[in-house]
C-alpha cells in the first residue's frame, strides 16, 4: 500500500489522528502537518506534551503559534468553554461571572462530555475561520478518542437540535460523518495488541458513529537487511562456534531478518482483518522527535 492510496487523508479539512499509547501518535501527527507541503497546516494538541515544545503547560487563553509552514496550538477545555460560551452568551462579562464561579466551574468540570464538545466546537471553528487548509489534531489515545468523536452525536440526539447547543452539535456530527471534511487516522505498531486494538477501533466506530478509519500509519516497521531472493542464503549461514566480527555480523543481520518477519506478518495480518488503506513507516533513530517527525513526513510526502 503507498500514500498514493490515502487520497481522503490527504484532502480533508480536518484529520484527526489516533491511536493507542505508545505508537508514536503525536509525533505522526507532526509528522502528517509537515507532509502537507504548499498547504497552511494547523497542528493541534489535545495533550500537556507538545512536538514542538516538549513538555508544555496550556494557556487560559487560545495561543496560536507560528512556526512557518506551520502554526500549532495546545488547547485546553478551560479555554475552549471560556469560547464556546461567548459564541452562545450576550457578552464577555456575563461569560467571566459564570466561569469564575466555583460551583459552576465545578459543574462543567464535572458534567459528561464538556470537555470533548467545546474542543471539537474550537476545531471545527478553526476549520470555518478559512485561516487554514488543514487542521491536524492530535487526540487523545484509542480509547478516549472514540468517545471523544461519538460526543456531538449522542448530545445531537439527546437535544434533537433544538437550542444553540443542540444546533451545534448536529452541525459537529455532521462535519464528522463528512469523509470530505473529515479524515480519521489510526497510528499502529506492527504487534499484536496495537493491531487488534486498531481493528477494534474501526468496528467501533462503524457501530457507534457511522464510519470507520480511514487510513492506518504503520509506524516503526523494522526493515529486512536484503533482498526477498537472498534471505535464505543469510539464514544459512551459520556462526555456531565462531568468535569474530563477520560471525557478529551475520548474526545481527538475522536477528534483524527475524524482527523484519515478525513485522511483516503482522502487517499481513492487519490488511487481512481491514480493509482500510495503509502506509508503512520504517524504524527510524534520530535523537529529537521534531527530526524525527520530519523523517516520517518524507516518507508520507512521496
Amino acid at each position: 500500500m503507498t500514500v498514493d492510496n490515502l487520497i481522503m487523508w490527504k484532502n480533508s479539512k480536518v484529520i484527526f489522528v489516533t491511536g493507542k499509547g505508545g505508537v508514536g501518535k503525536s509525533i505522526v501527527a507532526a509528522a502528517i502537518a509537515h507532509s502537507l507541503k504548499g498547504k497552511k497546516v494547523l497542528l493541534v494538541e489535545t495533550d500537556t506534551y507538545s512536538v514542538f515544545d516538549g513538555e508544555s503547560e496550556k494557556s487560559e487563553i487560545i495561543q496560536i503559534k507560528n512556526r512557518g509552514k506551520i502554526s500549532s496550538t495546545n488547547l485546553s477545555p478551560q479555554s475552549c468553554l471560556n469560547a464556546t460560551l461567548r459564541k452562545f452568551l450576550p457578552s464577555k462579562r456575563v461569560v467571566k461571572a459564570i466561569t469564575g464561579n466555583r460551583v459552576t466551574r465545578a459543574f462543567f468540570d464535572s458534567a459528561p462530555s464538556v470537555n470533548e464538545f467545546v474542543l471539537l466546537e474550537q476545531i471545527y471553528e478553526f476549520v470555518g475561520s478559512g485561516d487554514w487548509d488543514h487542521v491536524v489534531v492530535d487526540l487523545p489515545a484509542t480509547g478516549h478518542a472514540l468517545t471523544f468523536l461519538v460526543v456531538p452525536k449522542t448530545l445531537a440526539k439527546m437535544m434533537r437540535g433544538i437550542g444553540p447547543i443542540g444546533k451545534s452539535a448536529n452541525e459537529l456530527s455532521k462535519s464528522i460523518l463528512d469523509k470530505v471534511t473529515t479524515s480519521i487516522v489510526s497510528v499502529c505498531l506492527p504487534e499484536e495488541m496495537p493491531v487488534n486494538e486498531t481493528i477494534e477501533l474501526h468496528e467501533a466506530l462503524i457501530d457507534t458513529l457511522g464510519r470507520g478509519l480511514d487510513d492506518v500509519i504503520l509506524n516503526m516497521v523494522n526493515q529486512s537487511p536484503t533482498e526477498s531472493t537472498d534471505t535464505k542464503a543469510l539464514r544459512d549461514l551459520s556462526t555456531e562456534g565462531k568468535d569474530d566480527i563477520f560471525s557478529e555480523f551475520i548474526s545481527a543481520n538475522q536477528i534483524a531478518l527475524d524482527w523484519a518477519s515478525r513485522d511483516e506478518n503482522y502487517i499481513h495480518e492487519l490488511k487481512k482483518r481491514l480493509d482500510v488503506p495503509q502506509v508503512v513507516v520504517p524504524m527510524f533513530y534520530e535523537d529529537n522527535d521534531l527530526s524525527l517527525s520530519k523523517r516520517i513526513a518524507a516518507v508520507l510526502s512521496n
